[in-house]
């Protein structure tokens, strides 16, 4: 079938799936993506698709400046993706987040065809109380200032990520946990679709000789790459890996702080920024273990990322880790504490001598397959389109 495609996501997971999606399923469908003009295009999805139209914004989107001129150009190139969906003829339109609005406000104008919404999660600094994913600076008036113009922005944001999820025909979720998070926020019931990756037979390459944790995501406070440092910290120097954080967006002040304690902890760290999938599947073979200590992550396509390389994981006890991890398997699940992890990353490095590589890889079998992964997508796919 013909499916209209829409996806504002940053780099990460949710990328990682959408395109890994589009490319198993394109021989079956034909998927025409719209990018608003001047909207960077995804050179993997551009090369899936067999088409991509570029979508003109009209006069008004250039008279604001900053936050709010942004914003403007956002809503108004949603409307104008609608209006060249609609003149279109899709049996189904799909839309990923946006990373402004979350839900894409699109789906309040698109009428000419069943939209399928994959949220991955809940619009977080809506529906979960402390979720930050910035470093606050600010003190004194300004700080009080600011709040008042931050809350009465988040207050319309929230509306419109709202009132988009609920035009959308079918939503999908990532993890049980998700499904679970969009009911209680928006009292909506989303089908489940795990995600999953690639399992291959190929031999693991031997790993280094020096302990090396590997830590993979955002470098800002909800990831939880402060609580890694720490728990590191804890341990006796013999006994303490280096650390390899991996990263495609920051948050300066968060990464500055980061530095500071580790050199204080005596905890050695390296930062990677914007690699390749290539670089980032060397470095899941060459690290004794991952860790994942994200607040609440949805779901952490890390996780299985490193466990299909034969490194198995250690990540704290909430949620989509708990469906990713197998405790004493291919991982351990700690509570979230530094002392807690600090134990766990001992246990998962005794784990990782005892356990082979090809073991822990062939655990995700058969249901974390990329195979399951995209049955289950074009069952959603076929679902939506009615």
């Amino acid at each position: 079938m013909r499916i209209a495609l829409y996806h504002h996501l940053p780099a990460g997971g949710a990328l990682r799936f959408a395109r890994q999606s589009v490319m198993s399923t394109s021989q079956e469908h034909t998927y025409v993506m719209f990018v608003p003009d001047g909207e960077t295009t995804d050179p993997v999805l551009a090369e899936s698709v067999a088409e991509v139209r570029h979508v003109p914004l009209g006069w008004a989107s250039g008279i604001l400046p900053g936050r709010a001129g942004e914003l403007a150009r956002v809503l108004e190139g949603q409307r104008a993706i609608a209006r060249e969906i609609d003149r279109g003829d899709f049996a189904l339109v799909l839309f990923h987040p946006s990373r402004i609005t979350q839900a894409p406000t699109a789906l309040l104008h698109v009428d000419s065809a069943p939209t399928l919404y994959f949220a991955q999660e809940p619009r977080r600094r809506s529906y979960e109380r402390g979720y930050q994913s910035w470093t606050d600076t600010r003190h004194g008036a300004w700080r009080a200032v600011t709040n008042l113009a931050r809350g009465a922005n988040e207050r319309m944001m929230t509306k419109l990520d709202r009132d988009a999820l609920e035009r959308a025909t079918v939503v999908a979720a990532n993890s049980a946990f998700s499904v679970e998070s969009i009911a209680r926020a928006y009292g909506r019931d989303a089908v489940l679709c795990h995600l999953g990756v690639p399992v291959d037979d190929e031999a693991i390459p031997a790993r280094r000789a020096d302990p090396v944790l590997l830590s993979v995501g955002a470098l800002d406070p909800t990831k939880g790459h402060d609580l890694v440092v720490e728990a590191l910290g804890l341990l006796r120097e013999e006994e303490r890996p280096s650390l390899v954080i991996v990263h495609e967006r920051v948050d300066p002040p968060f990464r500055a702080a980061l530095e500071v304690r580790a050199r204080d902890l005596g905890v050695g760290l390296t930062i990677r920024s914007n690699i390749s999938d290539s670089e980032l599947a060397a470095l899941y073979v060459e690290a004794t273990a991952t860790v994942a200590a994200a607040r609440l992550e949805p779901f952490g396509l890390t996780t299985l990322e490193s466990i299909a390389h034969g490194t198995p994981v250690v990540a704290v006890r909430e949620g989509g880790f708990r469906e990713t991890v197998a405790h004493g398997l291919n991982g351990v699940l700690v509570d979230r504490d530094a002392r807690s992890l600090a134990s766990g990353i001992a246990e998962v490095f005794e784990l990782a001598d005892l356990v082979a590589p090809d073991a822990i890889r062939k655990s995700l079998l058969p249901y974390w397959s990329w195979g399951r992964c995209v049955d289950d997508y074009r069952a959603l796919l076929e679902r939506a389109a009615g």
